[in-house]
């Protein structure tokens, strides 16, 4: 343990319903010269007492008050061993040969900064819907980001949990920044210090769920978006900034709104990504027992009685942007 090359960080609140799938899926990992730093950030559900069951030498738990994401991240940085660090988030699950293939491209790509994967989407239930299809080379990946910052709409290119990157560039931007959207930020940061690359296989399964939260259909979208964009230029965020970011954390979203966004984004990832009309009609009609006037699911209706040639269209149009 005192040699080892990759640490892996894993945050969990209130994760009882999935931690413990997520944390056999990296103790059986091909690679094993890693740590697994779990930070259990306040939970209040019975996480804490899942993950004392394990006892692997290999893991480090960190038990603390409630500080949110971005701070818990920094800090299991911070005390991280390894020169790689390996993201997973609670809810998800490693290929076996996750770390092993992320490993062996960062040693053979020194200009590489951050390496992520396709992955397989699921469901709640772990129910796959479709594999993904991100752009893999750097140059694209870089024009990509630099195009949606340009535009206002700042962009990240990687399921958060399938991402390597190292170390020393994590302190060279500042780490993650306290701010909802730490990832979009963080990872727009790092642009500038070498080359992103996403593996084509799918080495995570990355798990669909009903968020507490959402600023996907909020009219504070826009306002959201054009924070990160000083953020990620380093400039001044304003007090009036800073008010709205806190005040927008404390929005909570019903469990029946939580539901009706769920399987609305749902039947849209079946149709536009997966193409299975048959799972996407089955979503959009749970979403109309939920919220019958709602504009949405009737539109996503709409689109599957559309040509599978515009649907193809869709897709290839989504395929970036869809996240």
């Amino acid at each position: 343990m005192q040699n080892i090359l990759v640490s892996v960080v894993l945050p969990v609140y209130n994760g009882e319903k999935y931690i413990k799938e997520a944390i056999k899926s990296v103790l059986a990992q091909t690679y094993t010269d890693y740590e697994l730093i779990i930070v259990n950030d306040g939970s209040t559900d019975g996480s804490l007492e899942i993950i004392k069951t394990f006892t692997d030498s290999r893991i480090v738990i960190i038990d603390q008050e409630n500080k949110g994401l971005p701070a818990s991240l920094n800090m299991a940085i911070q005390r991280a061993k390894g020169d790689l660090i390996a993201r997973m988030d609670a809810d998800d699950v490693c290929m076996e040969n996750r770390f092993k293939e992320q490993v062996d491209f960062m040693k053979s790509h020194p200009d590489c900064v951050v390496v992520g994967s396709n992955a397989i989407e699921t469901d709640e239930a772990g129910n796959e819907i479709y594999v993904s299809d991100l752009p893999r080379e750097a140059e694209d990946i870089r024009e990509i980001l630099q195009h949606r910052l340009n535009i206002g709409k700042p962009f990240m290119p990687f399921y958060h949990s399938s991402t390597m990157f190292r170390k020393k560039d994590f302190h060279a931007v500042g780490g993650y920044p306290l701010l909802r959207g730490e990832d979009v930020i963080f990872f727009n940061r790092l642009i500038n210090k070498g080359t992103f690359y996403n593996l084509n296989t799918p080495l995570i399964k990355y798990r669909i769920v009903p968020l507490a939260f959402s600023l996907r259909h909020m009219p504070e979208l826009n306002t959201y978006r054009s924070i990160l964009v000083k953020a990620i230029k380093n400039e001044t965020i304003e007090e009036n900034d800073k008010k709205f970011l806190m005040e927008l954390g404390t929005i909570k979203v019903s469990i029946r709104k939580r539901k009706f966004n769920y399987y609305t984004y749902l039947g849209k990832k079946y149709l536009l990504a997966g193409n299975n009309k048959k799972q996407s009609l089955k979503n959009a009609f749970h979403a109309i027992k939920i919220c019958p006037f709602s504009f949405r699911p009737w539109f996503l209706i709409l689109l599957n009685m559309v040509p599978f040639n515009y649907l193809q269209l869709k897709k290839t149009w989504h395929r970036i942007q869809f996240r």
